[in-house]
């Protein structure tokens, strides 16, 4: 098509149709002058029109496929450059990522030196009336994590424990599954009490904090800490904040909701807890 349209080709048709029609002429005129003439002329003036006008219109298509070709070419290198600006900006993301985890563990280390970490990502979330776990990425052949090791946040948040340890991965209960319990101190008053998931409270992502008496009385916005007994988990870690206090069936002893510290809804990497020094 750009062969049969293009600048040489055209001028070789109007410079043919023009040679054909002066010798045609010139044969008529030498013939017969005059009247012949005047005919020729009023006969060939349309035609003069019509080739003009063919020949504009072809000059017009012939540049609207160059310029098509052009923008296609432009369009073509734009994509490129824009999957390329993309790449890019995918890698950098993942790069600051990267540093703003490994910022966070310098950070978890430098408060806590007697730890040792090792560092997850949350993969998926297991969440029903029964259950509350989670799965992370670091196994038996990735990493140091054994069953009932402590799961926290950069902040020192408890996320929960690890359950099962497989091969790449690890399935862990978060702080409001039913299976979770951990001896915790309050803020405010002298005294140890346990917090642990309940099924009740569980929907609503809350927990239970129990064995509340005239000795360690509390108060909603209570801080609720890790009080390190038992051994599973360090002393000192954030467990959640008091919402509120209620009495339980009988009505012979209290005991007050927690609302966990960590945004389990939003939480992605987390820490693992893999050794920590034991304090009786």
């Amino acid at each position: 098509m750009k062969k049969l349209f293009s600048k040489k080709g055209i001028t070789a048709v109007i410079i043919a149709a023009i040679i054909a029609a002066i010798t045609g002429i010139s044969l008529i005129l030498n013939s017969n002058p005059g009247i012949v003439t005047n005919t020729v002329e009023t006969i060939l003036s349309p035609i003069k029109t019509v080739t003009a006008s063919i020949a504009s219109v072809c000059e017009k298509i012939y540049g609207y496929m160059n310029d098509f070709d052009r923008l296609l070419e432009t369009n073509a290198q734009l994509r490129a450059q824009l999957a390329g600006s993309s790449q890019e900006e995918r890698e950098f993301a993942e790069l600051e990522k990267e540093n703003e985890r490994l910022r966070e563990l310098l950070g978890l280390a430098q408060r806590n030196s007697d730890y040792e970490f090792e560092m997850a990502a949350i993969i998926n979330w297991s969440s029903s009336n029964w259950e509350s776990t989670f799965t992370i990425n670091k196994g038996s052949a990735n990493s140091a994590i054994e069953e009932g090791d402590c799961v926290i946040t950069s902040a020192g948040e408890v996320v929960g424990v690890v359950k099962t340890v497989s091969t790449v991965t690890s399935v862990c209960i978060s702080v409001v599954d039913s299976d979770f319990a951990v001896s915790v101190n309050l803020n405010k008053v002298t005294g140890s009490a346990s917090a642990k998931g309940d099924y009740a409270l569980m929907k609503d992502g809350l927990l239970m904090l129990d064995y509340i008496n005239d000795s360690n009385k509390v108060l909603p916005g209570d801080t609720v800490i890790t009080s390190g007994k038992g051994g599973v988990f360090p002393d000192g870690l954030l467990v959640g904040y008091i919402v509120e206090i209620s009495s339980d069936e009988t009505g012979l002893s209290d005991y007050a909701t927690v609302e966990p510290a960590a945004d389990l809804d939003n939480v992605m990497d987390v820490f693992v807890i893999t050794e920590f020094e034991i304090i009786e």
